[in-house]
C-alpha cells in the first residue's frame, strides 16, 4: 500500500512539471541583488528543518534500521543452517 501511495505522489508531482516544461515560453525577468540571499536562506532553512526532524525522530529511525538489519541477519543465519 505504501508503494502505491508513494508512486501516486511521485506521478502527481511530476505531471505538473512536465506540463509546464511543455508550454515553456521565454519570459523577460529581473533578479535583484537580494534574490541570492533569499535563495540561500531558503536552502539553509530547509537543511536545518531536515536536521531538526532527524533529531526528533532519531530513536524511531534507529530502531527501524536495527529491526531491518536484524531481520537480514536472522535470514542469513537460517540459510547457513540449512546448507
Amino acid at each position: 500500500m505504501y508503494m502505491k501511495r508513494s508512486a501516486g505522489l511521485i506521478s502527481a508531482s511530476i505531471a505538473p512539471a512536465v506540463f509546464f516544461i511543455a508550454i515553456h515560453q521565454d519570459v523577460p525577468a529581473y533578479l535583484d541583488a537580494g534574490t541570492g540571499s533569499i535563495i540561500l536562506q531558503a536552502v539553509l532553512g530547509a537543511l536545518v528543518g531536515a536536521l531538526v526532524a532527524v533529531k526528533l525522530f532519531w530513536g524511531q529511525i534507529k530502531s527501524f534500521f536495527g529491526r531491518l538489519f536484524s531481520r537480514f541477519k536472522r535470514n542469513e543465519e537460517t540459510q547457513d543452517q540449512q546448507h
